[in-house]
């Protein structure tokens, strides 16, 4: 089951476990730090669940709770290349071919869905006119950019693409971040961690069993 958290109130809640006194002039951590933290600690969260997976079962297996599925603007044609492209909602994931983008397709109201669009790896990019291929439609990322091309060049103007993806994003603030349990702790701690390092805020340590200190 998903934790019942948005963003907007876990960026409360670091507030008030990093700053004492919270609210005060002289907490100068932005919303929007603590929000790059916490996005930065989901995606390093999805890149550690999915690993563990692949070690205990041989494959990877990307936690499903992070899955999202974007609709993006209708693809444009680049007038050097020819080829089709639209721009993603952020870069994917850093994980292998297959498991950074989960799906990619159209989809109309005329048409429902298509098919799923079939990834073509970076190191075949440079010579993928090339290869023994079924005929179909191919993709490829660069960056925040996906690329589509079809092997008989039919023309892909207006088709709106969806990408289903791993992603540490959710539109809003005040939208319930849709993450296991068990990922909560990984995110807490990453980012507490890191605003307690960068700022220098003294950090309490209790070790039962040590002698008292000198008064």
């Amino acid at each position: 089951m998903a934790t019942p958290y948005t963003r907007r109130a876990l960026i409360e809640r670091v507030k008030r476990h990093v700053a004492s006194g919270f609210p005060n002039d002289e907490f100068s951590i932005s919303d929007n730090e603590i929000l790059f933290l916490i996005d930065d600690a989901v995606a390093f969260a999805i890149k550690g669940m999915a690993f563990e997976h692949a070690k205990i079962e041989g494959v990877l297996a990307v936690p499903e709770a992070f899955q999202i599925t974007f609709e993006l603007d209708p693809l444009v044609q680049d007038t050097n290349t020819g080829y089709w492209y639209a721009t993603l909602p952020q870069p994917p994931i850093s994980l292998p071919l297959g498991y950074s983008i989960n799906q990619c397709y159209f989809a109309g109201a005329q048409f429902g869905k298509s098919s799923n669009i079939m990834p073509l790896s970076a190191k075949r990019s440079a010579y993928r006119e090339d290869l023994p291929m079924p005929r179909g439609t191919f993709y490829w990322v660069e960056n925040d950019k996906i690329w589509v091309w079809a092997t008989n060049n039919q023309p892909l103007s207006n088709m709106t693409v969806f990408v289903q993806m791993p992603s540490p994003r959710s539109e809003s603030k005040d939208d319930v971040m849709n993450i296991p349990e068990d990922a909560l702790t990984t995110i807490w701690a990453s980012v507490t961690g890191e605003l307690l390092k960068r700022y220098g805020i003294p950090d309490d340590v209790i070790s039962d069993g040590l002698p008292a200190g000198k008064k």
